[in-house]
């Protein structure tokens, strides 16, 4: 399953115009508000995603913070780290094509805010952190794909933290899938599949004493610690929000939502802008770059044990049978190979690429 697969049967509200904005009072006047505008070191794509909306100046801070910018795969590990630190975590299970600079990559995104990273290279080290309820754990880095560790890890931390009970974001980086599956709120994410760009990775990672750019570090760390206490935004149209969708990927959809109006209202702050009454709820805007931004990214299926590799040589595959199928002038989703051949044997009109069926 992809959440770019299911984009169109993501529901939206019945009615947007539905009062979720509290109108002004008479007489009342604003100072116009700035709006962020991309420069440049936000992916293309994630830029068009995140336009007109808040969090595109974190992503902005972000991409500047990294220096090798800002794409869908960096703004979802620092969109879990802000859940974990908001208390409402969403784990992340990572298939690169270069889990190494990815690793780097995730431990600075990690250390912008250190105090609540943890990290776990066995069973052992885990049950630890489990057994002091998670006590000053926020997001733990597995460094391991042993075929136990990251479902222990996954199942132990599933934990309602609407009763108080702690729970982190969980993190694993590595080249292969397990072999297990994966309990919880988790995003299968297939980096190889994303746009992005790392230009420049080899300079700002070379490791000579060159630290990243710490105004833009300050800034973000500002930006989390005001996640905690948490602020509980209203949610005025939760209940007309429908979807055909697994229970665990509504909750991580639910929980992304939360995590980027927090993070709207935190940036407002920290930009010293006016805020409103209104901005402290989860607003149709927060739910359209949410819809948009989990879009962009490339979901591994959940029962698939396939390598990224594999994965996208199907896709590349299948891209080349759409366009066969293109020359036949048959829909491009047909039911199966032999169904598809039936199709082509009954025509008149043989191509050449119809002769690959034979």
């Amino acid at each position: 399953m992809a959440f770019d697969q299911k984009r169109d049967r993501w529901g939206e509200p019945d009615d947007i115009s539905d009062p979720v904005v509290v109108p002004l009072s008479g007489g009342d006047e604003l100072p116009e508000r700035r709006h962020p505008t991309s420069s440049g070191s936000v992916e293309p794509t994630l830029a068009e995603t995140l336009g007109g909306s808040r969090i595109l100046g974190v992503a902005e801070r972000l991409g500047a913070y990294l220096g090798t910018g800002c794409d869908a795969l960096s703004m979802a590990l620092f969109t879990s780290r802000a859940a974990g630190r908001m208390g409402l975590p969403f784990n992340l299970a990572v298939y690169s094509d270069n889990p190494g600079a990815d690793c780097l990559i995730a431990d600075r995104i990690a250390n912008i805010l250190p105090e609540g990273l943890q990290r776990a290279d066995t069973i052992k080290q885990f049950r630890a952190l489990v057994d002091s309820g998670f006590a000053d754990s926020e997001v733990v880095l597995i460094r391991s794909l042993h075929d136990s560790l990251f479902r222990y890890a996954s199942e132990a931390s599933c934990r309602d933290t609407s009763t108080g009970n702690s729970a982190p974001s969980l993190w694993l980086i590595a080249d292969a899938k397990s072999e297990k599956p994966i309990l919880g709120p988790t995003l299968p994410i297939l980096a190889a599949q994303i746009e992005r760009s790392l230009r420049g990775f080899g300079h700002h990672y070379v490791g000579l004493g060159e630290k990243p750019r710490t105004s833009h570090h300050d800034s973000l760390r500002r930006l989390l610690l005001e996640l905690k206490p948490r602020r509980a935004l209203p949610y005025p149209f939760q209940e007309r929000i429908r979807a055909d969708i697994r229970p665990d990927e509504m909750l991580v959809f639910n929980r992304v939502l939360r995590v980027f109006a927090a993070l709207r209202v935190g940036a407002l702050y920290s930009e010293h802008q006016y805020v409103r009454s209104e901005d402290l709820k989860v607003l149709i805007e927060d739910y359209r770059v949410t819809k948009g931004f989990l879009a962009t990214l490339a979901v591994s299926p959940i029962h698939s044990r396939l390598s990224p590799y594999s994965v996208e040589t199907g896709e590349v595959l299948s891209n080349q049978l759409f366009q066969i199928c293109r020359a036949c002038r048959f829909p491009p989703l047909a039911t199966n190979t032999l169904n598809r051949r039936r199709q082509c044997q009954n025509r008149s009109d043989w191509h050449c690429s119809c002769d690959h069926w034979k």
